[in-house]
């Protein structure tokens, strides 16, 4: 837990001073979102469970209802905040993939794994991607 503070701390630092507020704000919002899109596309692996009623909640409707947001976000920062958000989606969707080989299906830890790694790649990605595109 100290080390993955200590590694959002550091690629927040490293963010370019005019994106930094608009990109503390996206990353955590397409790190909730790849809840959304996990419990949408992959089975829940229990019966029951914290993230059972998430499971159940989660539709493709609710998924583009969810999605609306963190792509109004993306798009506001232009080219960067598109690749975040590619970035995302990717980590998100192959982190699902993985863990489904794994286990019979995803739980609510595998919801917050998500979200974390997705917030912290975020983060991580967006500096060198706006000393390219910005």
């Amino acid at each position: 837990m100290v080390c993955v503070v200590a590694l959002k701390i550091a690629a927040v630092s490293a963010l370019p001073a005019g994106l930094r507020l608009q990109l503390l704000l996206l990353a955590p919002t397409l790190g909730r979102w790849s809840i959304v899109l996990l419990a949408t596309l992959f089975p829940y692996g229990r019966e029951s469970g914290l993230g059972a009623p998430l499971k159940v909640a989660a539709t493709r409707r609710a998924l583009l209802l969810a999605s609306l947001l963190p792509l109004a976000g993306c798009l506001t920062l232009g080219p960067v905040g598109v690749l975040c958000g590619l970035v995302a989606s990717v980590v998100a969707l192959g982190l699902g993939r993985w863990l489904m080989r794994l286990l019979p299906g995803l739980t609510g830890d595998s919801y917050g794994a998500a979200c974390e790694l997705v917030e912290a790649t975020v983060w991580l990605s967006a500096a060198p991607l706006a000393r390219v595109w910005a």
